[in-house]
C-alpha cells in the first residue's frame, strides 16, 4: 500500500552506532488532534 510521504530518510552506510534523531508529527493543531498516525521504521543489515 501507500505508505505515504517520507518525512525524513538517511541513506548510506551509517556505521555500527546508534546516533539521535528527531522529526516533529505536529502540523496545525486544528487538523491533527485525534488522528492517527503511522510511523514506519525501515532498516536494512549487510
Amino acid at each position: 500500500g501507500n505508505l505515504g510521504k517520507a518525512l525524513w530518510q538517511k541513506e548510506g552506510n551509517q556505521g555500527d552506532r546508534w546516533l539521535f534523531g528527531r522529526i516533529s508529527l505536529r502540523g496545525n493543531v486544528e487538523q491533527t488532534i485525534g488522528q492517527p498516525y503511522q510511523l514506519v521504521l525501515e532498516g536494512i543489515v549487510g
